[in-house]
């Protein structure tokens, strides 16, 4: 027998470390709590700066180490990310672009095919539709709000009962 638990990961480029990983698009995160028995990810809410000429772009990929290939398609690119970024129009005020998930919200589970004992740490990279990292135009090491990127995932865990 086993309970689940709903939890709230809330990533942002502007808690890397700049040294090791300069780049706003392409980042790792050492978490304060360690997640335990994964069940399922989501991608609840993505923003991210409206900058390098992103609303010419048709999407973007999301890409998370830890759980890689979550879409099947014959593009290679899609296939090796998390979750594909529409882009859309900016909202309040133009400076960033945000990105529901609920819109579509069954297509963006990514179901643990058994569960991921832990999650003490998360690799974030975003790139363009060729697989390119994303280039929004901030100089290396930048922390400022300007080219912050955000993503809000919702963690299922299992608590397992004996």
């Amino acid at each position: 027998m086993s309970n689940t638990s709903e939890n709230f990961l809330v990533v942002t480029s502007n808690d890397r470390n700049t040294d090791s990983f300069p780049l706003v698009c392409n980042y790792r995160i050492d978490l304060d709590k360690k997640f335990k028995n994964i069940k399922q990810v989501q991608l609840v809410h993505a923003i991210i700066p409206n900058a390098g000429n992103v609303l010419n772009e048709p999407y973007l990929l999301l890409k998370i180490e830890e759980f890689r290939n979550s879409l099947y398609s014959n593009n290679m690119h899609i296939s090796e990310c998390f979750q594909i970024l529409p882009i859309l129009s900016p909202t309040s005020g133009g400076d960033f672009i945000h990105i529901d998930t609920r819109k579509y919200q069954e297509s963006t589970v990514y179901f643990v095919p058994s569960p991921k004992a832990s999650l003490g740490r998360i690799s974030i990279s975003i790139t363009d539709s060729t697989g390119a990292f994303f280039d929004f135009g901030a100089p290396s090491g930048d922390t400022s709000k300007t080219f912050e990127n955000t993503f809000i995932l919702k963690v299922i865990t299992e608590e397992k009962k004996f």
